[in-house]
């Protein structure tokens, strides 16, 4: 049982989302990380995932302790519905067998009204023509509803959740809902355990003791063997009784145990041969963990959890406990690769030291393979072990727009640090604009990566058009922007993406440049007889070809499109843009030597034919800085400039010719 999909639509911050995990070639699932700021909608994302799990357990139990007397664990209220909406939607669905799905609804106006203003809306999960299912504002429903159906999901998987805090109860939450664990003995149509997993300490550490205890008693491994003694100087035959070892369930789930330990030990002591659990003395009963490094005997290293510190109890509490859950539901397993189920952790790395985020998280997280993790987080540190250790097995959500984030994008920290901070506001901004854009417009929008390739399309379309080409493409727009609006590679491909999702009455075309060949394979087709991806409803990409005049050459922007000459034009200021080819491995221009480029390390990969670069700063005469930025070579081009308003634009056919095809369908 595993989460197929997640719809939020006008949901607090959330207008539109819609997220699909990512599941390997075996069908086991990847784990999936929510990114945002706070307020972004994360931890409203998963309370919903966390009440479906609640009312599917309400068909099966009668008493739970998240919830009393078959209430609501989440409140519903109309306060969540996005500002200038009048309704809010969820829908999640669930692969399992059979498929089940989890629906919450909820509208100021009346049902009646609410077809009135929506005829056409079709809401998954819910039949909004018949007004008696929401008549009072709220619909929450989960399909099936039988019992035997919900079982067969259920009582083959755990699912747990997390919260980000110990002991505040989040707003949605009913205030009867109790957190954390009670001892109490189960009754038919009832279960004490639940799913909100808080302050699990202590119940680690009375489950540990058990699971030892009937390990020592009850899984002990004996033989009889005979044995010669020498009684009297006379050989005597006797048989004795042999300890070897021990077997059993709980055995195996102390060496789980003890697999987690190693793993998180292993960043503490690099010689590590394993760490395991051990038991103190008993006038202190206490666990205790025991180590060995290679060509030393054993040694205790913390006599009990107090001696841990906070973050080694709290992995060990968090990932002991998906052992615990499985252990509690009865089965009898091997490996922690058994163990399957939806596993929920708001702010994962929360209170964890950064080689505990970068490092430990990922690899424990590798132990469940069929575990889904679906978890929240704040840190770059664990984004980037997770690319380490999954490459690009795990998905990763950005809030809340609900886009996928490239994995590529955290390559460095402060790569990262910049996509949380300064990437966040500049891609909300991004969304936004282009939102308000779109919904004011009647033509077919094309959107180009950069600020500065929108006006080298447009200058050579109407050069074109002035000699009797395109004059019948269908009409369409430009989006026009400067500073205001950050639209590199990553940006365009998330809107791209994010737009695909929904439906759009005009098309949108998204145009990348060609040198980047990750973007090449993703937003390009992959079929040779089309030069656009279709990435369904109305919303195209393709990336610009390679123009006749550089047949071999590797990273093509717009600029490529002009003759060599052409880039190197002057301006008035005796500026020029300047080709990485130009220069030397040395950074010293080849046939200029008084130029120099100021950071050689930056273009000495390119200073090969086929692989020139456009280079617009840090060109440098003595102290001066002739090189001629991108955006004013647009900007002379696009403006008709003297000395710039003769440049060749038959290349730039090749663009149009993919544009008109599309435009045509």
């Amino acid at each position: 049982m595993y989460i197929k999909r997640i719809k939020l639509q006008n949901y607090g911050t959330i207008e539109q989302l819609d997220i699909q995990p990512k599941f390997d070639e075996n069908d086991n699932p990847l784990p999936l990380i929510l990114i945002g700021k706070n307020g972004s909608g994360k931890t409203l994302l998963l309370s919903n995932i966390l009440d479906s799990f609640i009312e599917f357990r309400k068909i099966i139990f009668t008493s739970m302790p998240e919830i009393e007397n078959n209430k609501l664990l989440k409140i519903g209220s109309k306060t969540y519905i996005s500002t200038g909406k009048d309704f809010l939607h969820t829908h999640i669905i669930y692969h399992g067998t059979p498929i089940l799905n989890y629906t919450d609804f909820t509208t100021k106006i009346s049902a009646e009204t609410f077809r009135q203003i929506h005829p056409q809306i079709v809401l998954e999960g819910i039949n909004l023509d018949n007004s008696k299912e929401y008549k009072n504002g709220f619909y929450r429903k989960t399909s099936p509803n039988n019992k035997q159906d919900i079982e067969k999901n259920l009582n083959d998987n755990i699912l747990m959740y997390f919260p980000h805090s110990r002991y505040d109860h989040p707003e949605w939450l009913n205030n009867n809902a109790e957190l954390g664990f009670k001892i109490n003995q189960n009754y038919l149509g009832e279960t004490n355990e639940s799913i909100i997993k808080d302050n699990v300490i202590q119940n680690i550490v009375t489950w540990l003791l058990d699971c030892l205890l009937d390990k020592y008693i009850y899984e002990r491994k004996e033989e009889v063997r005979s044995v010669t003694v020498q009684k009297d100087g006379v050989p005597v035959k006797e048989l004795w009784t042999v300890f070897n070892g021990y077997s059993g369930k709980n055995d195996n789930i102390i060496n789980m145990l003890n697999e987690l330990l190693t793993s998180i030990y292993t960043l503490k002591y690099p010689n590590l041969e394993h760490a395991r659990i051990g038991v103190s003395q008993k006038n202190k009963r206490q666990i205790s963990i025991i180590i060995k490094e290679k060509g030393n005997p054993e040694i205790d290293v913390a006599p009990s959890f107090k001696h841990l510190s906070s973050g080694e109890v709290m992995l060990l509490s968090l990932f002991g406990s998906l052992i615990r859950e499985y252990d509690k539901m009865g089965f009898i397993y091997n490996n922690l690769s058994e163990i399957k189920g939806i596993v929920v952790i708001d702010e994962i790395d929360l209170h964890l030291h950064i080689e505990h985020q970068k490092v430990l998280l990922p690899k424990l997280i590798s132990m469940f393979p069929k575990v889904q993790f679906i978890v929240t987080s704040h840190s770059p540190f664990f984004l980037l072990g997770m690319k380490e250790m999954f490459i690009d097995k795990f998905k990763l959500i950005n809030m809340p727009f609900g886009n996928e984030i490239e994995v590529n994008e955290f390559s460095e920290v402060q790569e990262a640090y910049n996509l949380f901070v300064g990437g966040f506001n500049q891609l909300q901004r991004t969304f936004k604009i282009v939102q308000k854009r779109l919904e004011s417009i009647t033509k077919p929008l094309i959107i180009t990566e950069g600020k500065t390739d929108w006006k080298h399309l447009k200058a050579a379309l109407l050069k074109l058009q002035a000699n009797g080409q395109f004059l019948d493409m269908p009409d369409f727009e430009f989006l026009e922007f400067e500073d205001n609006v950050e639209m590199g590679s990553s940006h365009l491909k998330s809107y791209c993406l994010q737009r695909a999702k929904f439906i759009n009455e005009k098309k949108i075309i998204c145009i990348f440049d060609r040198d980047e060949i990750d973007y090449v394979k993703s937003m390009g087709s992959n079929d040779p007889l089309i030069e656009y991806k279709d990435n369904s409803n109305n919303v195209f990409s393709f990336c610009i070809p390679i123009p006749d005049h550089r047949p071999n050459h590797e990273f093509i922007t717009i600029e490529h499109y002009y003759a060599d000459e052409e880039i190197k034009k002057k301006d008035e200021n005796n500026r020029r843009v300047f080709l990485s080819s130009e220069f030397s491995k040395t950074g010293v221009h080849k046939t200029t030597h008084y130029v120099r480029h100021g950071n050689y390390e930056k273009i000495k990969r390119y200073t090969d034919e086929n692989k020139l670069k456009i280079i617009e700063n840090d060109v440098f005469y003595g102290e001066e800085n002739i090189a001629l930025p991108k955006s004013d070579f647009a900007k002379y081009i696009y403006e008709n400039k003297s000395g710039f308003d003769d440049f060749k634009v038959d290349q730039f056919e090749k663009i149009f010719k993919i544009i008109d095809s599309i435009l045509k369908l």
